[in-house]
């Protein structure tokens, strides 16, 4: 029998901190002119910080919006709650360029959110605010497809991992996890519905099975997070 899930997800809220702690060293780290080790080869995969929160959002946006749905209610609600910041920080961003006598690039692609989808010829502005478009791209794709069954959303998982890495090879890289302004969207597919496919598992999970599962992933993300490129 499946477990009810309590509607706050406390456990996960502070699982956010770490990741984006980690984020944030890792771009710190990127400014910085330290030596190699093991602590900073985990700290320079810092990046795998925004795929988690990438997971997370379709593990949470399942977990709100399973029951009854209505599209246009909660188009409205997310972008309600990330473009009003991101439109303020985009003007900030213009500001200081125009102050440093600089032309600010990609306004309209940032202000539109598409520059995830290769519109730019580079991270423009605020550049992280990248992962801003590819999350609007996922709560588009959310309220356009019906998400019921779960071998449906198993099987998306994988043909969107498939295509994302093909398109990521086409490109010159080795995963799609290197994707940001160019097709940072289509990073984001796949992460998303992973998210929705194991809020799906999750109610069959006893809580012994669970911390089992979370110690020997920890241990695993200790070493493999301290891999020099990493990857998948």
């Amino acid at each position: 029998m499946p477990t009810v899930m309590p509607a706050d997800l406390k456990t996960l809220t502070s699982l956010r901190f770490f990741a984006a702690f980690w984020v944030f060293v890792f771009h710190l780290r990127s400014r910085a002119g330290f030596e190699q080790g093991r602590v900073l080869d985990f700290i320079d995969n810092g990046a795998r910080g925004v795929d988690f929160f990438f997971i997370l959002s379709g593990f949470v946006i399942l977990h709100v919006y399973e029951g009854e749905f209505s599209r246009k209610p909660f188009l409205i609600k997310r972008f309600a709650r990330i473009y009003p910041l991101h439109a303020l920080m985009t003007l900030i961003f213009i500001a200081l360029a125009m102050v440093a006598g600089e032309n600010p690039n990609g306004v309209w692609q940032s202000l539109l959110l598409v520059h995830a989808f290769d519109t730019t010829h580079d991270l423009v502005l605020n550049g992280v605010s990248w992962t801003i478009s590819a999350e609007a791209f996922a709560y588009l794709l959310f309220a356009m497809i019906p998400f019921r069954q779960t071998w449906l959303i198993a099987m998306t998982c994988l043909v969107t991992f498939l295509a994302a890495h093909a398109l990521s090879l086409s490109l010159g890289k080795t995963a799609f996890l290197h994707l940001t302004w160019d097709y940072g969207a289509v990073r984001i597919v796949p992460l998303f519905v992973l998210g929705m496919l194991l809020r799906r598992v999750t109610p069959f999970i006893s809580e012994m099975q669970a911390v089992m599962v979370g110690i020997v992933g920890l241990g695993l993300l200790g070493w493999a997070g301290s891999i020099p490129n990493a990857g998948y």
